[in-house]
C-alpha cells in the first residue's frame, strides 16, 4: 500500500518518514508500481541475476594482476629510452631556420673545397 504525504501531529517529536508524490495516485500508477502476481516478480528476479544463471551474474572479484610481468620485462633487459639524433625545431624562429640552412650548406662546399686542396 502506497502512503500519502500527510502533515505529522504535533504530539510526535519524531515523523516517520513518508512517500511524497508531486502527482494525484491512480489506479495505473499502482499497477505499474506493484507487479499483481507472483510470475512477474520472478521473471524480474531472474532478469536481475537471481535466478538459474547465478554465477554469470555476479560481480567481478579480481580486478588487476601482476604475476609474471617482471619476468617477462627483464628476459630481454630492460633499456634505457634511445636518445633523440636531432633535436625538434618546431616553433623555432624561421628567419634563423632558413639562415641556419643556407650557412650550413656554405660550409659543407668550404669544407670540401679544402679537402680537395689538401688531397692534391
Amino acid at each position: 500500500m502506497i502512503l500519502l504525504a500527510q502533515s505529522p501531529p504535533l504530539a510526535f517529536t519524531k515523523t516517520e518518514p513518508t512517500v511524497r508524490l508531486n502527482r494525484p495516485l491512480t489506479h495505473s500508477f499502482i499497477e505499474k508500481a506493484l507487479p499483481t502476481n507472483f510470475t512477474q516478480t520472478s521473471s524480474l528476479t531472474q532478469s536481475q541475476g537471481f535466478g538459474k544463471n547465478r554465477a554469470t551474474a555476479m560481480a567481478k572479484s579480481k580486478n588487476h594482476t601482476a604475476h609474471n610481468q617482471s619476468y617477462k620485462n627483464h628476459r630481454n633487459g630492460i633499456k634505457r629510452p634511445k636518445k633523440q639524433q636531432f633535436a625538434s625545431r618546431k616553433g623555432m624562429d624561421l628567419k634563423f631556420l632558413k639562415n641556419q640552412k643556407h650557412a650550413l650548406r656554405g660550409t659543407i662546399q668550404a669544407r670540401l673545397k679544402a679537402n680537395r686542396e689538401a688531397e692534391s
